[in-house]
């Protein structure tokens, strides 16, 4: 099978015609390769350079290099496939430190995992390499003379062959974040090829500046995205116009507003914890919510302890508070900073908090928001909005009198921003 590497600069490879009635252009030229080149030179980047005197673009293909920008190789990353390791729960159980911090805990352990993975785990694909080559000698030996001691060792490293093959599966599957396949299908090569194709797309290797140039300078890159999110997200001076809607807005009663101060338990913060996606992308600590569901025995506690601190006091560990902001493309090929999608990706820890506050909210939310609000309510559904508006503009264009209507789309480009102000 072969794989499109996809492409960073200019879309179009071929041009024709030197005219607005004759010009032609078209995406004819790529870049393909096969899954054990992707494999050997996962860092494969494509770029489409300036035009010169043909009618293609030349394309440059790099596989020396690695993905420019900031050098993530030493980030520690919980990985699931360590759960398949026979001795992991027991490591587990003597190197979690119950009674210090939580943040604390979380640091050690990485330290201690991170020795653990070089010392212990290994490279998955060097024992699979090596277990196939050994497995391969042993086929060949038996099939011209039966010998017993190697029939038994056949068997056993089958299983451990069986063993690395589960673990390489879940390695794959937890960075290819594929919702529609499931674990134990044996797909891991499709996986592998969906994760490779995933973190390649999201690569920002050029953009194109104000003045249309194309920029390819790492520093330049940085500079420019920094400047465009910093501008977009900055308040503007001078006064602002009351948007606030006048009238009474709902309450809620006393009752309702004790439950909100009742003190949360240990039960909170599991729900919490059980009711996030295993493999969801981590935060800057590396640990997903699948570390906290296998071992919440262990963990739960520093977690409630911490959790009950910030509820009575108000304060939270400075780290817990850090995210990892990335940029996830809108488009297949974007060109501007405009063209990505911001997304800040928080410690497991902090969402836990923050979804215990949620879950404790929710009961209340359908007498705070108003039925015409189809967001934010459990049972209620954003894409209502198409069928309303369809319905809005049919009896616009249906409407007779001399009085016309209209309608008015707000897009809030700033929506989730905190610079994103409502005066009192």
């Amino acid at each position: 099978m072969l794989l499109d590497l996809g492409f960073s600069g200019p879309r179009f490879t071929w041009f024709r015609g030197d005219s607005t009635t004759t010009h032609r252009a078209s995406w004819i030229d790529r870049t393909l390769c096969n899954d054990e080149w992707n494999h050997t030179f996962p860092n494969t980047t494509v770029q489409h350079l300036p035009k010169f005197h043909s009618d293609h673009l030349p394309i440059l293909t790099s596989y020396t290099g690695t993905q420019a920008g900031v050098d993530t190789s030493n980030a520690f990353r919980f990985e699931a496939a360590w759960l398949l390791h026979p001795q992991f729960k027991e490591f587990m159980s003597g190197n979690w430190d119950k009674e210090a911090m939580l943040t604390n805990s979380l640091k050690e352990m990485a330290n201690k995992l991170q020795q653990w993975k070089k010392e212990v785990f290994g490279s998955t694909y060097r024992k699979k390499k090596r277990l196939c080559a050994r497995l391969q000698g042993i086929t060949e030996r038996l099939a011209n003379s039966f010998n017993p001691g190697l029939l038994k060792l056949q068997i056993k490293l089958e299983r451990e062959l069986d063993l690395i093959l589960a673990q390489e599966e879940v390695f794959w599957f937890q960075r290819a974040n594929e919702k529609w396949v499931r674990l134990g299908e044996q797909n891991t090569s499709f996986v592998h090829q969906q994760a490779t194709r995933r973190r390649r797309r999201n690569r920002i290797l050029t953009l194109r500046g104000s003045n249309g140039e194309w920029i390819d300078n790492v520093e330049q890159l940085q500079a420019m995205v920094v400047d465009f999110y910093r501008l977009l997200y900055t308040q503007e001076e001078g006064d602002h116009e009351d948007l606030m809607p006048k009238g009474s807005f709902p309450r809620l009663n006393q009752e309702e507003i004790m439950s909100l101060f009742r003190p949360f338990h240990i039960s909170d913060l599991h729900k919490a914890i059980f009711e996030m996606k295993p493999m969801s992308a981590p935060g800057p600590d590396g640990y997903q919510a699948i570390f906290y569901q296998k071992f919440w025995p262990l963990v739960g506690k520093n977690l409630t302890d911490m959790a009950t601190q910030f509820f009575e006091s108000g304060n939270i560990p400075e780290e817990l508070m850090d995210s990892t902001v990335v940029l996830i493309p809108k488009v297949d090929h974007p060109e501007t900073p405009a063209q990505f999608r911001p997304i800040g990706l928080n410690n497991v820890a902090l969402k836990a908090i923050t979804k215990a506050m949620a879950n404790r909210l929710k009961p209340l939310m359908p007498k705070l928001v108003a039925p015409t609000q189809s967001g934010f309510i459990r049972g209620r559904q954003t894409t209502d909005n198409i069928i309303l508006l369809q319905e809005m503009l049919h009896s616009l264009r249906n409407k007779k009198g001399k009085k016309g209507g209209i309608v008015i789309k707000i897009d809030l480009e700033k929506a989730y921003s905190s610079q994103l102000e409502f005066p009192a």
